[in-house]
């Protein structure tokens, strides 16, 4: 998964993509989804500074080739891949604390149990923090593949950095 340069020409096609921009604003959310009204509630008392909110989620097919994911299932031994998709934080934006939401998890857990891997694409630039649980990641090489406890649980980003940080996530399951 270290190929640096595999890596940095799919970060290279997606610079120039417009990509889906998640922010506070309410019309990109299912509010009717208790658990965003939630981080909303988290968001809004710790008076976060919504301005300083948002990334930009790529998805295969549509910003980069399926054969992406396929790659990755295979390095990690999926059976069976439900989504993936790669994430943008750019200079000076957060990805505050808060749980990823999936209206389909009921069918994707009819798989087995549901497994979520973080991979690092972009090479390490000062500034660049990912946050899971109680763990913190920095200075990561490329290629690196974080395999969450459960794909539930909550984690952050932060770029206080100078320049765009790029992870990419999948959800799957392995053989049952």
């Amino acid at each position: 998964m270290n190929d640096i340069d595999y890596w940095d020409s799919i970060v290279t096609s997606l610079i120039g993509q417009e990509g889906s921009a998640v922010t506070t604003d309410p019309a990109r959310w299912d509010l009717d989804n208790p658990g965003y009204n939630e981080i909303f509630a988290i968001w809004n008392k710790a008076k976060f500074n919504p301005g300083a909110i948002r990334w930009i989620n790529y998805y295969p097919d549509q910003h980069y080739p399926r054969s992406v994911e396929n790659k990755v299932a295979k390095f990690l031994n999926l059976a069976h891949v439900h989504r993936s998709w790669i994430s943008r934080l750019d200079p000076g934006f957060i990805a505050p604390w808060h749980c990823d939401r999936d209206e389909n998890e009921k069918e994707y857990s009819t798989h087995g149990t549901i497994i979520r891997c973080t991979v690092i694409i972009k090479k390490f630039a000062k500034g660049h923090l990912f946050i899971l649980n109680d763990e913190y990641y920095y200075k990561q090489e490329v290629g690196t593949a974080i395999v969450w406890p459960n794909h539930l649980d909550w984690h952050a980003g932060i770029n206080g950095g100078l320049e765009p940080n790029f992870m990419l996530h999948i959800l799957g399951s392995y053989s049952q």
